[in-house]
């Protein structure tokens, strides 16, 4: 479904309401427009706070990841992992 709130003025007012905790069913008597619109307005919402989250947790993983097959036995001894390796 494509974005269905296109007029960011209107988009700015609904969103205030929205972070109010105004009703949808007040939102749409007071600004005129349908589920669908206060639906969009709240997901583009959403969208920009999920993007600035991950700009946030830029950090790099700290999971580490190998194939356990191309380790040496004492490698994998150590880390508990040599009953997962594949026997030849």
């Amino acid at each position: 479904m494509g974005r269905v709130a296109k007029d960011n003025k209107l988009n700015e007012k609904i969103l205030v309401d929205l972070m109010a905790g105004v009703s949808w069913t007040e939102i749409r008597e007071k600004h005129g427009v349908d589920n669908a619109y206060i639906s969009s307005v709240q997901g583009i919402h959403q969208t920009e706070i999920n993007i600035n989250r991950g700009r946030d947790n830029e950090k790099p993983s700290a999971v580490k990841k190998f194939n356990i097959n191309n380790m040496s036995d004492e490698e994998l001894e150590k880390m508990g992992l040599l009953k997962y390796k594949k026997k030849a």
